[in-house]
């Protein structure tokens, strides 16, 4: 009897796993999955409402005219903080001497805007200069804003818990860490003038290697308020739940915009249209109750709704990037990035032996290391750290190609040097 009562134990348990496999997990009444992207105008269909058109129209007859340069002017705005200042003179350099005899010469209005950066700063002593001089970088014109100083007059953000910040500000993952100053791109709409219709987004770890005219002329439809560079679907299936889950929302927040999602680094926006659709208030507020990053709250605003730039307006120096890029070069052997990203926690401004240390962060330890007696240090030790690509360390292929070092050497070609 006794194990007649055993069997039927096991049995029922056994039987109830098996249909809990089938069951859709239950949510209490007051508990259902939060839909963000359907407060989003580019989601819920009001950006065809006749109120979205009427605002967008009010917005062009806010467009002045310009007498000086007509529709030749461009916008380009960069945000930064301390940590990420090194590098905007060359940044700078890299956009003037692409631009300086084509038909947008003198009329390239760079933004840049500064966040807890203090004024006696050495590099913004400079900028400071060149903005009134305009002698380091005559085919740009460069504007300064401090957003420390206006800060009271905008949303506040909260510390990132959501998105790639949670795994980008572990300093063990050897990438470059979030800060506060990404999510200055979201605040554009209200930091720069009425007047600026489009602009160009930069992240501070970019050089630009060709001239930037036709993202300046690409048009953004009424159904697009942002161009942006569209990530691998290989490499984003699923990871904004990843990231969901990683804050602890994953039973909260539901995320239906599946594996089309984009790299903020590189942004054509239309002002006229997030501010139509109140981005910043609707993104801002977001973070400040969930702790999106922007990367995470941008793609869930817009929910796979953008267009998409070209592979070559911006390039992921080392990344697996490689294989289209080489598919590209056998179809055009002229072709070349024009916007180079060095995203990652190691930049050719990083020191004298950053190639190397570049190398090494992109190493991993190979998978069939410990079967090889001669990667041993010993026999309770695993493979030494210090050797890669020999069959103890394995370099990822994308490394191997030359054309990942050239373009690594080119931030020095284009780097700044104060005379």
């Amino acid at each position: 009897m006794t194990y007649l009562r055993f069997v039927c134990c096991v049995t029922s348990l056994a039987a109830f796993f098996l249909l809990a496999q089938f069951i859709p997990p239950f949510h209490p009444p007051g508990r259902q999955l939060l839909e963000l992207s359907s407060q989003s105008p580019w989601v819920n269909g009001s950006s065809r409402s006749n109120a979205f058109r009427e605002c967008m129209a009010r917005a062009q007859g806010r467009t002045a005219t310009d007498q000086a340069c007509g529709d030749r002017r461009a916008h380009i705005a960069l945000g930064v903080d301390d940590a990420g200042l090194q590098p905007i003179p060359t940044l700078l350099n890299s956009l003037h001497v692409n631009h300086r005899d084509t038909a947008v010469t003198g009329c390239v209005d760079v933004h840049l805007v500064t966040m807890d950066v203090p004024s006696h700063h050495p590099t913004i002593i400079v900028l400071e200069d060149e903005a009134v001089s305009r002698r380091r970088w005559p085919s740009l014109q460069l504007h300064l804003i401090n957003f420390t100083q206006l800060e009271g007059a905008f949303l506040t953000f909260r510390s990132n818990r959501v998105g790639a910040a949670m795994r980008r500000n572990d300093v063990s993952t050897g990438e470059a860490p979030i800060t506060s100053a990404t999510n200055i791109r979201i605040l554009l709409p209200a930091l720069l003038p009425l007047s600026v219709a489009k602009v160009l987004y930069l992240d501070y770890d970019v050089i630009v290697n060709g001239s930037l005219e036709p993202l300046f002329v690409m048009p953004l439809g009424p159904d697009e308020a942002i161009a942006a560079k569209p990530r691998h679907v290989e490499s984003t299936e699923g990871s904004v739940d990843k990231w969901l889950e990683t804050g602890g929302l994953k039973d909260k927040i539901m995320w239906k915009g599946g594996s089309k999602t984009f790299n903020p680094g590189v942004l054509l926006m239309s002002l006229p249209a997030l501010r139509c659709s109140n981005a910043s208030s609707t993104i801002g507020g977001w973070n400040r109750q969930w702790g999106f990053d922007d990367q995470t709250a941008l793609n869930f605003f817009f929910n796979g709704s953008f267009r998409e730039l070209p592979m070559e307006y911006n390039v992921f120096v080392g990344s697996e990037d490689l294989e289209a890029i080489n598919g590209k070069l056998k179809d055009d052997p002229s072709w070349r990035p024009v916007i180079l990203h060095y995203k990652g926690g190691v930049k050719p401004w990083s020191g004298p032996n950053s190639w190397t240390n570049f190398v090494k962060s992109r190493t991993r330890r190979h998978k069939y290391a410990w079967l090889r007696r001669a990667c041993w240090r010993s026999a309770s030790d695993g493979p030494p750290l210090e050797t890669y690509d020999d069959g103890c360390q394995y370099l990822k292929p994308s490394m191997r190609s030359s054309l990942v070092k050239t373009w690594w050497d080119l931030w020095g070609t284009y780097k700044y040097v104060e005379q």
